[in-house]
């Protein structure tokens, strides 16, 4: 796969999203099917270069420098969850607060209420304690 971005740059690929694992909330996934500007193609580069990040990202873990609020889904059927969940594990946790939602999809902001409402707390909590009121 490596060589394919060089060998054929403006190849693209069906990206095998299947948009019912986005998002429990079924208007989430009909509006994404209904979206004009969706398209179900990632080119070789792109792919390449999101692997490559990921891998890259991970080893730099250990030696993270920016507070940063990690949310991932448990259920995510997109990604592997087991990256965010391996960097987590390796960041300084006094820099990096991380958690995972173990019953959601994809689109963690754009779940079933029920389902959307702990992760936007807690955003909201971090933003808070790391922008405090004057």
């Amino acid at each position: 796969m490596a060589s394919l971005p060089r060998l054929l740059p403006n190849l693209r690929v069906a990206n095998g999203v299947q948009s019912a694992h986005l998002s429990h909330d079924p208007e989430v996934v009909q509006a994404y099917d209904a979206d004009a500007l969706q398209h179900r193609r990632i080119s070789a580069r792109l792919a390449c270069y999101m692997a490559e990040g990921g891998r890259h990202v991970l080893s730099k873990a250990t030696a993270w420098c920016v507070p940063t609020l990690l949310l991932w889904a448990g259920q995510d059927k997109l990604v592997n969850p087991a990256g965010s969940a391996a960097f987590a594990a390796q960041a300084p946790r006094d820099l990096v607060q991380a958690q995972c939602f173990e019953a959601a999809y994809h689109e963690i902001f754009n779940e079933s209420p029920e389902l959307a409402a702990p992760v936007f707390a807690r955003l909201e909590q971090w933003l808070e304690q790391q922008f405090p009121a004057p």
